[in-house]
C-alpha cells in the first residue's frame, strides 16, 4: 500500500520551501495531464459501475473521489457529497450521475465534498438537494432545495428517505450535517468532516446504521462508539473510508491507503471495514 501511494502523493501542491528543490513548470504540467487522464478512468468505472443491474435487497456503494459515495438500490439512487471538480479535470460523465440520482446530500461547503456544477445540474434537472447552508451554488433555490441547519431528531421524509442528523461543524464557520438515511431497508450515516464530536452521542439512540462512512483522518472512535451502541441486536456496521488521497491537500493531509489500514489496527474493534479507491464499489 505504501508502494501505491506514492505516485499521487508526489505532486506539485507540496509546499517546498526550497527553491531549488521545486518542480519546474514542465514536471508540474506532466504531472497535472497524468493525474487527470488517472482520474479519467476512475470516473468511467463510476459510469460503468450505475449500469450495473442490482437484485432485490442489494445496495451498491460506489466510490466517486475522495469522500463521495453512490448508493443504489433498486428503488432508489442517493448520492453524498459528490465532487467532480474542474481544477482535478472530471467534469465531464456528470450529466450521467445527474440524471441517475434522485437526492443528493452534501455534509458542508468544502470544495472536496461538493461542485457548484454538479448542484447546478441537479438543480437545472429537478432533482432533490439537501444542503447545510445556502451559497454553496448560484442555482435558483426552489422547494426541492432542503436546507437542514440543525439537529433533526425526528425522521424527515424526503423522497422516501427517512433522514435524522447531527448538526455539528468542522470549524466554526463551516457547518456540517452528520446524514443518518434509512431507505429500502438500509441505513446509513455519512459523516462528512464534522470536528463537534460530542454531538455525535446523539447517534447512540438514532436506529442502527448498516454502513458508516467516514474520513479516515477525523477521531473514528468518537463516531463510532455512539453508532454502535446504538446496535442492540450485536449487529456490528461496516466502515467504508473516505478522504484518502484527497489531492487538493498537501501531502501532509492527504492521507494514505497504508495510514488508513495502520489508524483501523489501532481503533482495536472488530467492526468490518472496506477499503476501496476511487471507481470502485461493492454490493451490499
Amino acid at each position: 500500500l505504501r508502494v501505491k501511494d506514492y505516485p499521487i502523493h508526489e505532486t506539485h501542491l507540496t509546499s517546498e520551501p526550497d527553491p531549488a528543490c521545486r518542480p519546474s513548470a514542465e514536471q508540474v504540467s506532466a504531472f497535472t495531464d497524468y493525474t487527470h487522464k488517472f482520474l479519467d478512468t476512475k470516473r468511467q468505472k463510476v459510469l460503468q459501475a450505475l449500469d450495473v443491474p442490482l437484485q432485490s435487497g442489494q445496495c451498491q456503494v460506489i466510490k466517486v473521489y475522495s469522500s463521495g459515495y453512490i448508493m443504489r438500490t433498486t428503488e432508489k439512487t442517493v448520492a453524498l457529497d459528490i465532487c467532480f471538480s474542474e481544477r482535478l479535470g472530471t467534469t465531464a460523465g456528470m450529466d450521467k450521475i445527474v440524471e441517475a440520482t434522485d437526492i443528493l446530500f452534501n455534509t458542508h461547503p468544502h470544495g472536496d465534498h461538493y461542485n457548484p456544477v454538479m448542484l447546478n445540474a441537479m438543480a437545472a434537472a429537478g432533482k432533490t438537494i439537501v444542503l447545510p447552508c445556502r451559497g454553496m451554488g448560484n442555482f435558483p433555490w426552489n422547494d426541492k432545495c432542503i436546507l437542514i441547519e440543525d439537529d433533526v431528531t425526528e425522521a424527515m421524509d424526503i423522497e422516501g428517505i427517512k433522514v435524522l442528523t447531527v448538526f455539528g461543524n468542522q470549524g466554526i464557520k463551516i457547518p456540517n450535517n452528520v446524514y443518518h438515511l434509512s431507505f429500502d431497508g438500509w441505513t446509513i450515516i455519512g459523516q462528512g468532516d464534522n470536528k463537534a464530536w460530542q454531538k455525535q452521542n446523539m447517534l447512540a439512540d438514532y436506529p442502527a446504521s448498516d454502513v458508516i462512512i467516514s474520513p479516515v483522518w477525523n477521531g473514528m472512535k468518537n463516531l463510532f462508539t455512539p453508532a454502535m451502541q446504538a446496535c442492540k441486536d450485536g449487529k456490528m456496521p461496516i466502515y467504508l473510508t473516505s478522504h484518502e488521497n484527497e489531492l487538493g491537500h498537501t501531502v501532509d493531509h492527504r492521507e494514505s491507503y497504508w495510514m488508513t489500514r495502520m489508524k483501523w489496527k489501532n481503533f482495536g474493534i472488530s467492526t468490518p471495514n472496506i477499503l476501496m479507491t476511487w471507481g470502485e464499489w461493492y454490493n451490499f
